[in-house]
């Protein structure tokens, strides 16, 4: 077993007198083991101040004021099985993050304990994706007003830090990238995640239609969330803001779709600079997202017709020579979709109603034809 004392240091809770038995950090246990048995482990939630990252000294105040709000809070309902393991030391050198960050998630998705990491630079989502480097259907998930990738030669910093996890993942499965804004992405760059078979949600579609993001979220491992995505009167990061970015009700909306999926192991918020919230409003905000998070935990329903395809209803659309087969879970109404290639695993993937109706309607679903070419081209490896 590992022995996480190595990496972390521990925190001081407010001893204010403000946790009371209603709190939440009152019923949080700070430790660094995890726990089997009758009560296990559910949850780690852990910062990374990591003040050896470029442009990261402010950001590096972000988990400690974060937990200030956040352990104050009512006492959601998924109150049992959750630890704090403190902040990651810093290391000796930047790459030490890095390499710490994908021994740490690793352990814990590998204990099936879910990771709530406080940052920090969104540099950090390169350890993090690193502990997925040999699942097979790892889904990088980015919230962002931006893409992040590099247009130059340039060293690697939060700004561009998808390139090196491409470069690094060259199988990568899937790529989703939430709240993009057109105005601040490159036509170029979003035909580039056209040819991968990626799949980006701007804003205006985002808004238009907001439970568009959920399947996309249901499917997701590695959740990572850039609070400069929010509207500039919501968040104050130091990074690229937007006037129309989210609001403080969507972001929390979303983070509650990311608590109820079923294959999440890792949800990180990042961007944070406490130095630029003197009133403390962000770091509120942040607490509020991971609170919503935590309470649609609670509620989340691990269904996966791959595993239990008796509890599902299925239909069938014939189209041509293909037959697509549907499933829907009865009570959730969630929808599941099933490609199968030639010589290849079959792949059910999240889908919405909409896509089944398309179906029956002699057309095959966009969302299909995206996942059989990205069978064909993950199969090469």
């Amino acid at each position: 077993m590992m022995d996480l004392s190595l990496y972390f240091q521990p925190v001081d809770f407010p001893d204010d007198g403000s946790l009371t038995p209603h709190t939440f950090g009152y019923h949080i246990r700070k430790e660094k083991e995890i726990r089997t048995g009758k009560k296990p482990t559910r949850v780690a939630i852990f910062g990374v101040p990591a003040t050896n990252l470029p442009g990261n000294r402010g950001k590096a105040l972000a988990p400690d004021e974060i937990r200030k709000h956040l352990y104050r809070f009512a006492l959601p309902e998924i109150s049992g099985g959750i630890i704090d393991l403190g902040n990651l030391k810093p290391g000796k050198k930047r790459e030490d993050v890095q390499y710490a960050l994908r021994d740490v998630v690793e352990y814990l998705s590998d204990n099936k304990i879910m990771a709530v990491i406080l940052g920090g630079s969104q540099e950090l989502s390169i350890g993090i994706s690193r502990a997925f480097r040999d699942d097979r259907r790892f889904t990088l998930t980015i919230v962002d007003a931006g893409v992040d990738v590099k247009t130059t030669r340039e060293a690697t910093h939060a700004g561009n830090f998808i390139s090196r996890i491409w470069r690094e993942n060259p199988s990568l499965f899937h790529l989703q990238m939430i709240g993009l804004q057109s105005h601040l992405v490159s036509p170029f760059i979003l035909q580039s995640l056209r040819e991968k078979s990626y799949d980006f949600l701007r804003m205006g579609d985002l808004r238009d239609n907001f439970s568009a993001v959920e399947p996309l979220l249901r499917q997701t491992t590695f959740l990572s969330f850039d609070l400069s995505a929010l509207r500039q009167s919501e968040v104050k990061t130091g990074g690229i803001t937007s006037s129309s970015g989210l609001t403080a009700e969507e972001a929390c909306r979303l983070a509650h779709y990311a608590g109820l999926g079923c294959n999440l192991k890792v949800f990180g918020i990042f961007e944070l600079n406490p130095e630029l919230d003197p009133d403390g409003k962000g770091s509120n905000l942040t607490a509020q997202m991971i609170w919503y998070f935590l309470d649609a935990l609670a509620h989340s329903v691990p269904v996966d017709p791959m595993k239990d395809p008796a509890g599902f209803n299925r239909y069938f659309a014939h189209i041509g020579g293909h037959e697509i087969v549907f499933f829907q879970h009865p009570s959730t109404d969630r929808w599941w979709m099933e490609v199968e290639m030639e010589g290849f695993e079959t792949l059910i993937v999240p889908c919405r109603e909409m896509d089944y109706l398309i179906a029956m309607k002699d057309e095959i679903p966009d969302l299909w034809w995206k996942y059989a070419r990205k069978t064909e081209k993950y199969s090469k490896y």
